[in-house]
C-alpha cells in the first residue's frame, strides 16, 4: 500500500512539473520527422519509377506508362504509410509487435473485413497484368460508357460522357468493352425511303458518292457499302449502310453523315426519306391501334 502511495506522488509530482509535456513533445517531434522522411522517400521512389518506366521502350506506350505510373503511387503510399504508422508507434512508447500479437481477435474481425480490399487490390493488378484498358481508354463498364482516368489498386475511376465522375471498386468489374483497343469499327446508318422511292438509283447516286464521301471523312478505313434492304417499315423500306472507320471517331461520324446522306436525299429528289423512330405505346394504345 505504502509502494502505491509512493508511485502515485510521483506521478502527481512529476505531472505538476510538467516533465511529461516535454516527453510529449519529444515524442511527437519524433513522429513528424518520421512522416516527413516517409513523405520525401515516397517521391524519390516513385520519380525514380515514373522515369523509368517513361524511358523504356518497346510495349510500354504512353497510356499504359500512365496507367503503371499511376498503380505505383497508389501501390507505394499504402506501404509508405504502413511503414510510417509501424515507426510512428515506437516514438510514442508501444510496441508494434505487441499490439499486433496481442489483437488475434481483432486481427481475425479486421482480417474479414479487408476481405473485400484484398479482393481489389489482386484484380487491379491482373487488370494491369492482362492490360484490360490503361488510363485514356474508352470504355463501357456495366452499361456506362466512359473514359478511364485513374487505376488505383483497390478502384478504377472514369468519366462519363456527360461529366459523371465513376468510381467503382475493382472486384466489381466483370465485363469491360474496351474501344481503344479495337483497330477499327463498323458504324452503322440507316435511312427509311418511301416506297415511292427508286432503290436503284438511290445507289447508284450513293455509289457516284464514294470518291467524295473518302475525301471529306479522313476517318474512313474502308469504302461506305450499302448493304441491301434490311427491313420493310411502314412507311418504307430500310435501307443500312456500313462504313468502316478509325476507332474512337465512330460517334461523330455516325452523326456527321447522316447530314450528308440528308443532303444528298434532298439534291437528287428523295423527298420522302424519314429517320426511323420508335415509340413504345401503351397497352391502351395498342388496342386502339388501326393501321388503316
Amino acid at each position: 500500500m505504502e509502494e502505491l502511495q509512493a508511485r502515485f506522488n510521483k506521478f502527481v509530482e512529476d505531472f505538476l512539473k510538467f516533465t511529461w509535456a516535454w516527453d510529449l513533445l519529444q515524442a511527437l517531434i519524433r513522429v513528424l520527422i518520421v512522416v516527413v522522411i516517409c513523405f520525401i522517400v515516397y517521391k524519390i521512389v516513385v520519380f525514380i519509377m515514373t522515369k523509368y518506366i517513361s524511358l523504356a521502350k518497346g510495349d510500354i506506350n504512353k497510356k499504359r506508362a500512365k496507367t503503371i505510373n499511376n498503380l505505383i503511387r497508389s501501390f507505394m503510399r499504402y506501404i509508405f504509410v504502413v511503414i510510417g504508422v509501424i515507426f510512428s508507434l515506437q516514438y510514442l512508447g508501444l510496441d508494434p509487435a505487441t499490439i499486433f500479437a496481442g489483437a488475434g481477435v481483432i486481427g481475425i474481425v479486421i482480417g474479414f473485413a479487408f476481405q473485400d480490399l484484398l479482393k481489389d487490390i489482386v484484380a487491379g493488378f491482373f487488370i494491369i497484368i492482362e492490360k484490360s484498358y490503361n488510363v485514356g481508354d474508352l470504355v463501357e463498364i456495366d452499361g456506362t460508357t466512359g473514359t478511364i482516368t485513374n487505376i488505383g489498386i483497390k478502384t478504377t475511376t472514369f468519366v462519363a460522357y456527360t461529366g459523371e465522375v465513376i468510381i467503382i471498386n475493382n472486384r466489381d468489374i466483370s465485363k469491360v468493352i474496351n474501344f481503344s483497343s479495337a483497330n477499327y469499327c463498323i458504324t452503322v446508318n440507316n435511312i427509311v425511303l418511301s416506297y415511292e422511292d427508286d432503290i436503284n438509283k438511290f445507289i447508284d447516286i450513293f455509289n457516284s458518292k464514294i470518291d467524295y464521301f473518302k475525301e471529306k471523312f479522313p476517318e474512313i478505313i474502308d469504302a461506305p457499302k450499302i448493304m441491301g434492304l434490311n427491313s420493310f417499315e411502314g412507311v418504307g423500306y430500310l435501307v443500312e449502310i456500313h462504313t468502316k472507320v478509325k476507332t474512337l471517331s465512330q460517334y461523330n461520324f455516325r452523326r456527321t453523315f447522316y447530314l450528308e446522306i440528308l443532303k444528298m436525299c434532298k439534291e437528287h429528289g428523295f423527298t420522302h426519306s424519314i429517320p426511323i423512330i420508335k415509340k413504345d405505346r401503351s397497352e391502351d394504345d395498342k388496342n386502339d391501334y388501326n393501321p388503316t
